[in-house]
């Protein structure tokens, strides 16, 4: 998460003047921002309301919120300066989904529902503790990047668990959490004093609140001429970055794209990007949209953008992988902006080009919407079927339910998520939580188990046929070969008064002896071929009962 304000493109006096204008700060002002992507302008506009001595309502903040992601400090101070029903709007914002689906998005969400518990927590109790689990269910398994998610997610699912709000000397509570709670126990002059230091850090720091908000929305100082520059290239301030101040240009930092690659991503987000090589420069452009850092990712891409080098082809493929990650984060803004500077010539993936249709409200939306359900009807070797779900829930809900129901997902833990956003679906149309699309999913693994038992089945059958079809061939030889003793050993008194005197009786014995043997092993394989006769009608019985029965003709009466 950014700890400088350099990206955010508005001031003091920026709220101060549509706090001046009769009209600039109205919530269809607000609202007609949002719809221009224009995020940062619809959020000064918001926090232009209390200067002109107009409520922020709860209902205003939940709208604005999911577009706060720019700074915790704003999305904190907007759950702070709004009035209302503020825990019900935060609780209804998480249900119906409203945040982007980064970890950005992820961590707003969290502190929403945080600050729901710490408003009124006896009364959404059980809608938060679920919102939580869910929450745990998407995030779980994150990366060592995520670690500050997931302890806000683990520390929201403990609070509701245990019914009581996790202390402040807890250690496992995230910085974010602690400046949440301080800000709604603040002094609401302490919580527009800390809003005017993070858009400008000159302004005094607030007399309350264990100094969190300077620390967040302070950024680094500014190097002496003569000394180091903190880009690491080892020489002088003057001579580096400092250069430019007097009109020459700024060397390149001899960083190689494997340097960028195992940078700390701290030191790396604030690197100059115009001093890197190309190389480099999209080695960034990766770690970047990998996190993803959207106010660096939009720096990044206009940096590529402006190296000749840099061939339209290559721009237009990483724009595309920019589009359908904010696609699937829902970070519309980011995606039309990808998407007005895409070639005309190059294909984008359909279901991301949907969403961008849909989400805009665009006159070839249903075109686009047709493309995408053919794409992922013809196209069976991804999960084509599984995105469209996950965008309409989200875009058209009542379209994405029968959608995400028609759905097979192999992946519990995908088909759990698929549930969630079902969940939300319904929660935006004003229908109650439980989707029947847990059972469909049910339903579709127990069958695919019953036909992985069907094949078994099926295969212990074909062995036991084979089985019994040897058995007979060798009943017949050992009766051969019985047949044949008996013979030998009706020939021999014969054959010993006319020619010799009497056989030997240990021979005879013997004789009588391997007879015997044989006579038992017929006994045995006859047993045997009973025992297979029986695994027989059981297999054919477990194959009839695994199956579904045949359909017959339907007979009325």
């Amino acid at each position: 998460m950014p700890t400088s304000l350099r990206a955010f493109r508005w001031s003091r006096s920026l709220i101060e003047g549509y706090a001046c204008e009769p009209h600039a700060c109205e919530p269809d002002a607000i609202r007609d921002a949002i719809r221009r992507y224009e995020y940062e302008d619809a959020l000064a506009r918001t926090f232009a309301r209390p200067i002109a001595g107009l409520p922020i309502t709860a209902e205003l903040m939940a709208e604005v919120l999911p577009y706060s992601c720019s700074e915790t400090i704003f999305t904190i101070s907007l759950i702070a300066l709004a009035e209302g029903d503020r825990a019900g709007a935060l609780v209804d914002a998480a249900e119906r989904n409203r945040f982007p689906e980064d970890e950005l998005g992820a961590t707003m969400r969290a502190l929403a529902l945080h600050a729901a518990w710490i408003l009124d927590g006896a009364t959404h109790r059980q809608r938060i503790a679920t919102q939580a689990q869910r929450m745990a269910t998407r995030w779980r398994g994150g990366n060592p990047a995520q670690h500050a998610l997931t302890s806000l997610i683990e520390a929201l699912v403990r609070e509701t668990r245990s019914g009581a709000p996790v202390a402040r000397s807890d250690r496992a509570i995230s910085h974010d959490l602690v400046m949440l709670q301080w800000a709604l126990t603040s002094p609401r002059e302490d919580i527009e004093q800390g809003l005017l230091r993070a858009v400008n850090p000159d302004e005094p720091v607030p007399d309350h609140g264990l100094g969190l908000t300077p620390a967040v929305a302070t950024a680094a100082p500014k190097p002496g001429r003569n000394e180091p520059c903190p880009c690491g290239s080892g020489k002088k301030y003057k001579k580096c970055h400092g250069a430019d101040e007097d009109g020459r240009a700024m060397i390149r930092i001899p960083l190689s794209a494997s340097d960028v690659r195992v940078m700390m991503f701290r030191d790396l987000a604030g690197l100059d990007l115009a001093v890197l090589s190309d190389d480099a420069l999209g080695a960034a452009f990766e770690r970047f949209l990998e996190r993803p850092a959207w106010p660096l990712v939009v720096d990044v891409m206009d940096q590529l953008a402006s190296r000749p080098a840099v061939s339209r082809a290559l721009m237009d493929e990483r724009r595309s992988m920019v589009i359908q990650t904010a696609v699937a984060a829902r970070r519309y803004d980011i995606a039309q902006r990808e998407h007005a500077r895409l070639g005309s010539d190059h294909r984008l993936d359909p279901v991301a080009r949907c969403a961008i249709a849909l989400q805009a409200r665009a006159v070839d939306a249903l075109d686009q919407l047709w493309s995408a359900a053919d794409v992922a009807v013809r196209d069976e070797s991804f999960n084509r079927d599984l995105e469209l779900a996950m965008i309409l829930t989200h875009l058209i809900p009542a379209l994405g339910l029968l959608v995400a129901r028609g759905c097979q997902v192999d992946d519990e833990w995908a088909a759990e998520v698929l549930a969630n956003r079902a969940d939300e679906a319904r929660a935006e149309l004003g229908l109650p939580l439980g989707d029947r699309l847990r059972d469909v999913q049910a339903a579709l693994r127990r069958e695919k188990s019953h036909g992985a038992a069907l094949e078994v089945a099926h295969t212990k059958a074909a062995d036991l046929h084979a089985a019994l079809e040897r058995t007979p061939d060798r009943n017949r030889g050992l009766e051969q070969q019985i047949l044949a003793l008996e013979a030998q050993l009706q020939q021999r008194p014969a054959a010993a008064t006319e020619l010799a005197p009497p056989p030997d009786p240990v021979e005879v014995r013997s004789l009588r002896a391997r007879i015997e043997d044989l006579q038992g092993m017929i006994r045995e394989r006859n047993a045997s071929l009973a025992l297979l006769r029986r695994k027989l009608e059981e297999a054919t019985s477990a194959t009839t009962t695994t199956g579904r029965p045949p359909r017959g003709p339907s007979k009325r009466r």
